[in-house]
């Protein structure tokens, strides 16, 4: 049983009822200090622990022993409808909630009906409350209450009034939503420049596109751009932020001559609002700068967007890796192998980032390499690394091949070899196996970036100063 007491009498505002009597309330017994001496009632302390279910439906939440009561709790009390939206809307227990809720929007608080016909415990128990719970929250004025009312509406006229009461109340989406219902342009275009001005970041970036292509509105590609811009520098992410990507893409086009931020401030803005292609364009040109650290960022970004697709581990883990954070590359390079098992270098890297953060990882790549031909490349080159070929065997293997095929297997057989040199502490050994990695040319392997990674963190730490002795 719910109940709700309108005064400050009794046990408090909510009380949720139990088997056994037990319940959970907002207490309104105060110490001499004007603490609130605790959240259940005196006899339901001993048998309720925070977590307990009291029903099918509702669970007591971890509530302080002692807490002041805030001015809206203070003022729901009083009978102030809006303040029992906001003590509805903090956290509590979702009977409480829900009753709440229903009590502030019977006072006509438009928030409030919104709310409660969004509330997973509320009052919606059908397709028909809900819809009269958002057609109420429309009507009181609120625009998100209006759009989500149409969209449980038919396609069609339906939803036409609701989307214009929307946007009248100053949703940018239901603008937005209008236009896309409509077949005459400039009608739409009209809808979309509302939604703009309303900081719809969509609907700023529908309407760019629509001056670059002159579509129910003049041409005007520098309007286009400022229309991208604004879309991408507002915190409403409706977009996802691939109008940050669009504008990238045209700054590049145009020489970086546009009165845009730089090429990587809008790729970085971009990928915070969600775009995986501005995440990915981002990572991979920091990565092929040798700017490990700022890969990091939007490499893991990457991952956390899209996460079946390789190529964020890949950067993140790789990144780590040539930073010397070996420890931290691992978990990363695992989760690549497991979205790459066919790949066979990923199990040499992981190998190798184990070795280096002295983790024996041997068993797991003699079971991993098993399937792999020893006498092919990278064959010989996870047979080095098990101990059953030499380092002067690896490197004559490297030979076989074309001319091209010969310096692209020298550039990964010299670096394989130094890696094994500086797990060993060969500092000097593995210098000079790096500087062969950089002699072949090869830029675009990810052994060359990682060779000269390596070089640098050993010219740094010999550039140190030696410590004094005392």
């Amino acid at each position: 049983m719910i109940s709700r007491h309108g005064k400050p009498s009794g046990d408090g505002i909510c009380v949720i009822s139990g088997s056994g009597g037990a319940a959970a309330v907002m207490t309104d017994r105060f110490d001499d200090a004007g603490l609130r001496l605790a959240r259940f009632s005196p006899a339901t302390r001993t048998k309720l622990a925070p977590g307990i279910v009291l029903n099918a439906t509702l669970t007591v939440e971890t509530w302080s022993e002692k807490a002041l009561p805030s001015d809206a709790e203070l003022a729901c009390r009083e009978g102030d409808r809006s303040a029992c939206h906001a003590v509805g809307s903090a956290t509590m227990a979702p009977g409480c909630r829900a009753v709440l809720l229903r009590d502030a929007c019977d006072g006509d608080v438009a928030a409030a009906c919104l709310d409660l016909a969004l509330e997973p415990a509320g009052d919606a128990t059908s397709t028909v409350a809900l819809s009269r719970l958002l057609a109420r929250a429309c009507e009181l004025g609120s625009g998100r209450g209006c759009r989500e009312h149409a969209a449980h509406l038919d396609p069609g006229d339906e939803r036409h009034e609701p989307l214009a009461r929307g946007c009248m109340l100053g949703d940018g989406a239901s603008c937005r939503l209008s236009a896309a219902a409509t077949t005459d342009d400039a009608a739409a275009a009209t809808s979309l420049d509302s939604a703009c001005r309303h900081g719809d970041a969509l609907g700023c970036r529908m309407l760019g596109e629509r001056h670059f292509a002159g579509r129910g509105v003049a041409t005007d590609a520098a309007h286009g751009r400022a229309l991208l811009l604004r879309a991408c520098m507002l915190d409403d992410a409706s977009d996802g932020g691939e109008a940050c990507r669009e504008l990238a893409a045209q700054n590049a086009l145009f020489g970086g001559q546009t009165d845009a931020p730089d090429r990587s401030a809008l790729l970085e803005r971009g990928c915070t609002k969600g775009s995986v292609d501005s995440c990915r364009a981002l990572a991979s040109e920091r990565y092929g700068a040798g700017l490990y650290e700022g890969a990091l960022g939007p490499a893991a970004r990457l991952a956390a967007l899209a996460p079946e697709d390789w190529f964020g581990p890949y950067l993140h883990g790789m990144s780590l890796y040539n930073l010397g954070r070996f420890d931290e590359a691992v978990g990363v390079l695992e989760r690549l192998c497991e979205l790459r098992s066919e790949w066979p270098y990923c199990k040499l890297w992981l190998y190798l980032a184990r070795e280096r953060s002295a983790r024996d990882g041997k068993l797991e790549l003699a079971r991993t390499t098993a399937s792999l031909d020893s006498s092919a490349w990278p064959g010989p080159v996870a047979a080095f690394f098990l101990g059953r070929i030499s380092e002067a065997v690896l490197i004559g293997r490297a030979r076989r091949g074309d001319g091209r095929q010969q310096l692209e297997q020298a550039c990964e057989a010299h670096y394989y070899v130094g890696a094994r040199h500086m797990a060993h502490g060969r500092a000097k050994q593995a210098a000079r196996s790096f500087e062969l990695t950089i002699a072949t040319g090869v830029t675009n392997f990810v052994e060359y970036a990682a060779a000269r990674a390596e070089l640098g963190r050993l010219r740094a730490g010999a550039a140190q100063p030696k410590a004094q002795p005392p």
